[in-house]
């Protein structure tokens, strides 16, 4: 009688958890993300799919790029998207980028919801991917890449880098202020 009681305490321990563990990943959030490339006649950049996978609504809050030390900076997606958007069980939205907006220092690209909870795409394979991609257009479409280098982010990271260049260093205990031209 007594491995006939356990028999069924442990039947009912299993499937209370496999329960459990059902209930828990139906009820959580899941967002997959599937960047790409691409290019027309009058731009390149990268595309990323965000796609709710999970069973249940979530509604975005905001997306930016990571750099690192966890400065954040977004140059503005290509398409009309106004937030908060809701993503509903299966649906996706795509977020595209100028090539020329993503700085060559980018880390990931986050997403962030009402639940305060924040979704990451690291960009280790897929920012190596958008230079060699970078490269392609500029040997092959000229035109096109020099079109891309006069976008504003594009634009400001050249004054940056020009001010920096000809700053002299500061001393111990002396800070410096650079304005950049807009």
């Amino acid at each position: 009688m007594g491995s006939i009681t356990l028999a069924l305490a442990l039947y009912g321990a299993v499937l209370s958890s496999w329960l459990a563990y059902l209930a828990w990943r139906r009820d959580r959030h899941s967002l997959h993300f599937f960047p790409h490339h691409s290019h027309r006649h009058d731009w390149y950049g990268l595309h990323i799919s965000v796609v709710n996978v999970g069973f249940r609504p979530i509604i975005l809050e905001g997306v930016m790029f990571e750099q690192p030390g966890g400065a954040g900076y977004l140059n503005g997606p290509g398409a009309d998207i106004e937030m908060p958007f809701r993503l509903d069980e299966g649906e996706q939205v795509v977020f595209s980028f100028h090539a020329e907006d993503i700085e060559p220092d980018t880390t990931a690209f986050l997403v962030r919801d009402t639940h305060r909870r924040t979704h990451r795409m690291e960009f280790s394979e897929s920012l190596e991917a958008l230079r060699g991609f970078k490269e392609f257009v500029e040997e092959t479409q000229p035109n096109l890449a020099a079109r891309g280098r006069e976008r504003p982010a594009a634009e400001l990271r050249r004054l940056k880098a020009a001010a920096e260049a000809e700053r002299p260093p500061a001393g111990p205990g002396l800070t410096q202020s650079v304005i950049y031209p807009a």
